[in-house]
């Protein structure tokens, strides 16, 4: 029987999974991504989703974030949708033409977009539950002590970190230009404009540079060596493993079920 969760919120948060230890939420969210994956059929991605929204209402996830996660999905999404009907050979279902040109849209490239949309809108979800659930310091406390490869936390933490740098310079450089009384011309192909925001970019590739080698330099002088040790993170509890069981059984049965549905409910019976 699953134990009820310890009172104290991992991270602040609020809710039940909040509370679940960090390591069981990676596990269980990494392995539910790769197993909705390799699916194929579009019933089986769109129960994943669905389980993938349940966890956000149960977590309490702002409409207004889960929309915008979910808007990240949309531009590759289209330009799936525009090229694959178009190049999957299969049954025609549509004709488009320009000109001397014609373009048959197929079923099974109109099959292929939707089947890859909804893998990636599971794995942008599935990511977003994960962060949301769980504070970024902690969730690298995570991924080191699941023996993930030190340089790779090393590098999202500051991947992560001076994102945030780089955009806080890339504001004060285009307040510099509209103090200098800088106006885009036209569009993007407008030459003044593209000059000057290639300038602007080089400056800043520069800038980021030589900031990155000072925080390097002033890193060496404190005794940085590359490795952090690994904080105890919150005890292992018997609900925290309930759930990262449920998470990764309902996936597995998805899975399952996609690879041999009838066949399974045969020997169900």
């Amino acid at each position: 029987m699953c134990m009820t969760a310890d009172p104290m919120v991992q991270g602040g948060g609020e809710t039940v999974l909040h509370r679940v230890e960090a390591r069981i939420k990676v596990v269980a969210m990494v392995t539910f991504v790769i197993l909705t994956a390799g699916m194929s059929a579009t019933p089986y991605l769109l129960a994943a989703l669905g389980i993938i929204g349940l966890l956000a209402v149960i977590a309490r996830m702002p409409v207004r974030l889960l929309a915008g996660r979910l808007a990240l999905v949309v531009p590759f999404s289209v330009l799936m949708l525009v090229v694959l009907p178009f190049t999957v050979p299969g049954e025609g279902v549509a004709l488009a033409e320009l000109g001397p040109l014609a373009l048959v849209a197929t079923r099974e490239g109109l099959l292929q977009a939707q089947v890859l949309a909804l893998r990636l809108a599971n794995g942008v979800l599935a990511a977003s539950i994960l962060t949301f659930l769980t504070p970024f310091p902690v969730l690298m406390n995570a991924l080191r002590g699941l023996r993930v490869p030190p340089i790779l936390v090393t590098l999202m933490e500051f991947t992560v970190r001076y994102l945030f740098v780089l955009a806080d310079e890339a504001r004060r450089m285009q307040l510099s230009r509209q103090a200098r009384d800088f106006r885009p011309r036209g569009f993007l192909w407008h030459s003044w404009t593209m000059s000057t925001l290639a300038q602007m970019v080089g400056v800043l590739f520069i800038r980021s540079y030589t900031r990155a080698d000072r925080v390097y330099q002033a890193m060496l002088a404190r005794g940085f060596s590359g490795h952090q040790p690994v904080r105890a993170g919150a005890r292992v509890k018997a609900s925290d493993l309930c759930w990262g069981i449920g998470i990764t059984a309902a996936a597995l049965t998805l899975r399952m079920m996609e690879v041999g549905g009838g066949m399974w409910l045969q020997l169900l019976k």
